[in-house]
């Protein structure tokens, strides 16, 4: 029953016994006093009864809730009844769940980023160690290599914290003709040192598109990267900008390099995974790249597709609307 029609009911019981007394006057006086006296003790007590009962379920919901707070919230307030109290207790209950789940989210970025973390310091650590200990021996190529090695891993960790703290990305026009000519000219020393020949080619009209330009950047570098790294001596690879239709966009990075076999192509975007040829070719990588480009890519709205080439090596092939041209 609900409170208003509780209270109702109580200010009937306190109010009828003034009502039957005063149509009681040909009634004798004191009979008539007797009848008022009964009737407003009796609901007076009516009163005190509801008035003690809904107090107690206050008090009973109060330390309940304190209980579930302690608790952390996993417990729920049991409900009874269903009046105004009961409509509380389903509300209390309902922000008890809203902030479990905030704090497993909390708790989910927070091991995400711990474990970005972690790699990114094992995979810095490594040429770190072999820059300090070997230098003069390396030769300056080799330390080059070494450098731009660990300058793609703090970006890919700039990146991958970015993701993980599900923040919905900063959206600006971002010039993708003049993303990808730095990114090509940034892997030239690397190819060139790997006996990789680079090249891209763009539209003379610019493509726009809408997006997060650090992670598009990223995106970009680690499969322009990973085509050169994983190619061998005497290589190619070529990164190709093209509009597509009224609309669209696709950019295409082809190598020539050993490739990977057709069971590995469904995993490359998996976090971690890296092809037998990975291994060899880069002992100790941690199978980030195509990770994040998946991400960035679905975050964006873009198509990723991953093939194998005509001529060997892998096709990687970004597709997405372009920005409208205002």
């Amino acid at each position: 029953m609900k409170l208003r029609t509780r209270t109702a009911a109580v200010l009937f019981v306190v109010a009828a016994p003034a009502l039957i007394g005063v149509s009681a006057l040909p009634e004798p006086l004191l009979g008539r006093t007797a009848a008022l006296s009964l009737g407003f003790g009796l609901g007076i007590a009516a009163a005190l009864a509801v008035s003690g009962s809904l107090v107690g379920r206050v008090r009973r919901l109060a330390e309940a809730a304190r209980g579930a707070a302690e608790d952390g919230h996993h417990r729920e307030i049991e409900v009874r009844g269903d009046d105004e109290i009961a409509d509380l207790a389903h509300s209390l209950n309902a922000a008890g769940r809203a902030v479990r789940d905030h704090v497993a989210e909390s708790e989910r970025r927070t091991a995400a980023l711990r474990d970005i973390v972690v790699d990114a310091t094992h995979d810095v650590l490594l040429p770190l160690s072999a820059l300090h200990g070997h230098l003069a021996e390396l030769g300056p190529g080799a330390a080059i290599a070494e450098v731009q090695h660990i300058a793609g891993l703090l970006r890919n960790l700039a990146a991958a914290a970015a993701l993980e703290t599900a923040v919905a990305p900063v959206r600006a026009a971002i010039d993708l003709n003049a993303v990808l000519l730095r990114v090509v000219i940034r892997a030239s020393a690397q190819a060139r040192l790997a006996g990789v020949e680079l090249v891209s080619a763009v539209p003379e009209t610019t493509v726009w598109i809408d997006g997060d330009a650090l992670l598009v950047e990223q995106a970009l570098a680690n499969v322009i990267d990973n085509a050169v790294a994983y190619n061998h001596r005497g290589g190619h690879v070529a990164a190709v900008l093209i509009r597509r239709g009224g609309e669209g966009f696709a950019l295409r990075v082809e190598d020539d390099g050993p490739g990977v076999r057709m069971d590995e192509l469904p995993r490359l975007t998996e976090r971690h995974f890296r092809g037998a040829h990975g291994e060899q070719a880069r002992p100790g990588g941690r199978g980030l790249g195509l990770h994040i480009v998946a991400r960035v890519a679905g975050i964006h709205g873009f198509v990723l597709e991953l093939a194998r080439g005509p001529y060997g090596g892998l096709v990687v092939e970004l597709r997405g609307r372009r920005r409208p041209v205002t």
